[in-house]
């Protein structure tokens, strides 16, 4: 008989063994699985953070992108397509410092020359720097893609300081239709609208845009001040007060709103929002011109007085307050101080009457050189310095070298003091040699 064979089983030691092997092996496998993964991430992370960087670019989350470009620059601090893209979300952000920083590293790191010098005119066109912009408008235009929005504020604006208006409106409607979302060619639309006194159509623009974008105060701070030209002081009132909440130091919603006031005869709340302004910043005209006012029509001679002076030693070119201060002066009996205000405010008053019909024609004739002059002198000597002065400026960009507006504008830093700028435009007024500047 055979003998009986017990069947083959493990100790309980050598079953904790085995068990224990195969954890081990498992543990080893997921390392290496971590591993090789971890090595794949560490050679691809810049490349996942710059699409994602450049994929939110492209729908216009920009901080969101920055975010994303930024880890991308901390995986490869030396590759060229972050440092060009890191630009492009900087500009977008209006991070200017940070743009030429990034520029400046894409070139030094070897990026196409082609694209760096696109990004550089997009960046000078939204700093307003046309006069650096040469024909370049063309070329951004047929491949814009989506620096459409940026691209098409940047041409508006400068339509709006040339009085391009036409040209203005049609590339905003072409823009309204790419971007309907965005509420900025609605904005836009209504500064036109303002420069061509259009305020009912300004206001039903800012009234699209906030619906659109109920965050953007800078068209809240519009509306208000179109609703005030139209003599609606109420619903002004609201949207100023909105827009103060939101910045309590915006001086220039401080004034209308206080205007306003006063209109709607709460003088003590007029006066009170002037001079908490005033007190803050004692050198702000508006403020000052519009307490002035207030207290000359209260019937505070001397109190006007006193507060219209100091508004006339900044800014005595303003045919408007020199008539205040003359009132007053008058109302105070001293006649002889008047007499000299008076007189400014007489030779001011023809070529200021003229200068509504010749912004008119030039809205006509944007390039007629002669109305621009004649606009940007009359503005400089009647009204204001610095208005007068991007007058002559935008002058330049039609004719670079106007002699005479060059030495207007060398008066003008005359003035301000800057000697650089004074010996910069003396010498370009200076004919060369053959007659030719």
């Amino acid at each position: 008989m055979k003998a009986r064979t017990e069947p083959f089983s493990y100790s309980e030691a050598e079953r904790n063994r085995r068990t224990r092997r195969i954890r081990l092996w498992r543990l080893l496998l997921l390392v290496s699985v971590f591993v090789v993964l971890a090595v794949w991430l560490a050679t691809q992370m810049d490349e996942i953070c710059l699409q994602r960087g450049r994929a939110n670019l492209r729908s216009r989350n920009h901080d969101r992108a920055l975010a994303w470009l930024e880890w991308a620059q901390w995986c490869a601090p030396d590759r060229a397509e972050v440092a060009f893209y890191l630009a492009r979300a900087n500009r977008r952000l209006q991070r200017f410092d940070a743009v030429r920083q990034y520029l400046s590293k894409a070139d030094v790191l070897g990026y196409d020359i082609g694209q760096l010098e696109r990004e550089q005119w997009l960046a000078l066109a939204q700093t307003s720097q046309f006069s650096e912009m040469d024909d370049h408008w063309s070329e951004l235009f047929l491949d814009a893609a989506d620096d459409g929005p940026e691209l098409s504020n940047a041409y508006v604006t400068w339509c709006l300081s040339r009085l391009n208006l036409q040209d203005g409106l049609r590339v905003i409607s072409a823009w309204e239709a790419d971007f309907p979302a965005d509420p900025q060619p609605h904005f836009m639309r209504g500064r036109v609208n303002e420069v061509m006194l259009r305020w009912a159509e300004a206001v039903e623009e800012y009234q699209v845009a906030l619906a659109l974008d109920d965050t953007r105060n800078d068209v809240r701070f519009r509306l208000g001040n179109a609703l005030m030209h139209l003599l609606k002081n109420d619903a002004a009132v609201r949207e100023l007060r909105a827009c103060l909440a939101v910045d309590p130091l915006h001086a220039d919603a401080t004034v209308a709103l206080s205007k306003c006031l006063f209109r709607l005869d709460d003088e003590s709340a007029s006066r009170q929002l002037l001079q908490e302004l005033v007190q803050r910043d004692p050198t702000h005209v508006p403020a000052l011109h519009a307490l002035g006012d207030l207290e000359l029509t209260a019937g505070n001679y001397q109190a006007a007085e006193t507060t219209l002076s100091r508004a006339v030693a900044i800014k005595p070119e303003d045919q408007t307050i020199r008539y205040a201060l003359t009132k007053a002066l008058q109302r105070l009996g001293r006649k002889e101080e008047a007499r000299e205000h008076l007189q400014f405010v007489q030779e001011a008053t023809k070529p200021l009457l003229r200068l509504a019909n010749l912004t008119a024609d030039l809205v006509e004739d944007p390039n007629n050189i002669e109305l621009r002059s004649e606009i940007a002198q009359i503005t400089w000597k009647y009204k204001s310095h610095e208005e007068g002065a991007q007058w002559f400026h935008s002058l330049l960009d039609l004719a670079p070298g106007h002699a005479a507006t060059h030495l207007a504008l060398a008066e003008h830093y005359t003035l301000k003091g800057d000697q650089e700028q004074v010996d910069f435009h003396r010498r370009l007024a200076e004919p060369v040699e053959g007659g030719k500047r």
